[in-house]
């Protein structure tokens, strides 16, 4: 397996590739799909995976794919707090 640090301008990106079937990829390229959908990439990382994935199919639908999953999380998770909240109101006005 042959892996690479991508360089742009210059500049040493953290992005480990590896050449799989169809080009190279980043290594974890859904954990790095998931982190930068969350805004949790330092920015270097962020502009060299969307350099990769704007320009790659398979990545561009892990992102994808991605993107809808961490969506729906985040409705779910403010759906429960709202809940939690309700549940919080009732019992007070209960006591």
């Amino acid at each position: 397996m042959q892996q690479f640090f991508l360089r742009q301008g210059g500049l040493r990106r953290n992005l480990l590739f590896v050449r799989e079937k169809g080009g190279y990829h980043p290594k974890n390229a859904e954990q790095l799909a998931e982190a930068y959908c969350m805004g949790a990439l330092a920015l270097p990382e962020e502009i060299a995976f969307e350099d990769h994935y704007i320009a790659c199919a398979r990545c561009a639908e892990i992102v994808e794919n991605t993107a809808l999953y961490v969506g729906a999380m985040q409705v779910a998770a403010r759906r429960l707090r709202e809940f939690v909240r309700g549940v919080e109101r009732v019992e007070t006005a209960v006591d």
